[in-house]
């Protein structure tokens, strides 16, 4: 069906890894629409694990909050069928999907960065999805929240449970423009 005049809708696939300490993580493609919103990424799996190997693909469907809500996977056999919202999880999870998506975003100028320990955290950053990254490294991707009854915390809602941060532990809060 040809596009009507004047419609643009253009897809863009990019290969994104993460890397760590100079070692490739994981290779994620990513499509997304010519606003730069992502809908889905892929990742061919085989070989990528030391027991079972039977997946040779992962399609993952994201929602605006750059979460999976579904996605299929292919295996070597030649099968495929769809998976349910907690198993695209479990993959997104298992393949560092997050940080991925978040490197991809960062490097399109889509997050915002803000540094807790010499700016203050503005109030309408709380109760919107974050990357929380600590001193240490470690990722955290959630809804962040102030606690009132105790303020040299954060709370980070991630589905299913909820983690509390040291906020004198956080070295960088991102969000997504």
């Amino acid at each position: 069906m040809p596009l009507k005049q004047g419609a643009l809708f253009a897809y863009m696939v990019l290969v994104f890894s993460s890397v760590t300490s100079g070692q490739t993580r994981n290779v994620w493609s990513i499509l997304s629409e010519s606003q730069g919103k992502v809908s889905s990424m892929s990742m061919s799996v085989f070989g990528m694990r030391k027991y079972f190997d039977i997946e040779k693909e992962i399609i993952l469907a994201i929602d605006t909050d750059g979460y999976p809500v579904r996605g299929k996977i292919k295996f070597v056999d030649g099968q495929e069928r769809e998976l349910q919202q907690r198993e695209a999880v479990f993959f997104w999870d298992e393949f560092d999907g997050a940080h991925a998506l978040w490197e991809y975003l960062l490097s399109k100028e889509r997050i915002v960065s803000i540094d807790p320990r010499t700016t203050a955290v503005p109030v309408e950053a709380f109760g919107r999805l974050s990357r929380v990254i600590t001193e240490n490294g470690r990722e955290y991707f959630g809804k962040l929240n102030e606690i009132p009854a105790n303020p040299a915390w954060y709370s980070i809602d991630i589905p299913g449970w909820s983690l509390f941060a040291y906020k004198k532990n956080v070295r960088m809060i991102q969000q997504m423009k």
